[in-house]
């Protein structure tokens, strides 16, 4: 048995679903949703989808959880279709870095005035 968490980055609109196993905690899906995604339905309560490298399916306890799991899985594709942004321009390169002129090198230290001599210790 798993718990099924849809998280979203509301400043970036995106979604990803989140499924942890009970017994150990372990995270079993974790999955980014996308706006081509294809959701589909091989029963009423095992419902998948997939990426470009992962199918992924959950099998429900009870036809209201996997209608409601539908449902918002439907929504966040249907958000990420309307407001889908063009993708960002390809950043302009930076000019190549010119080397430093060669510097001077750096006059010799003078030498530290000589300083008092101090008594022994202890004495």
């Amino acid at each position: 048995m798993s718990a099924v968490y849809v998280y979203e980055n509301e400043d970036r609109t995106q979604f990803r679903v989140i499924a942890m196993s009970q017994v150990d905690q372990k995270v079993v899906i974790n999955s980014s949703l996308f706006k081509e995604l294809a959701y589909g339905k091989a029963s009423d309560t095992f419902h998948n989808w997939a990426d470009a490298l992962h199918m992924y399916g959950l099998n429900f306890a009870s036809l209201e959880d996997a209608s409601a799991f539908e449902k918002t899985m439907l929504d966040c594709v249907a958000r990420l279709t309307e407001v889908a942004p063009p993708p960002p321009p390809p950043a302009e390169p930076a000019p190549p870095a010119q080397p430093a002129p060669p510097s001077e090198p750096a006059p010799p230290a003078e030498p530290a005035p000589p300083s008092e001599p101090r008594p022994p210790a202890g004495g």
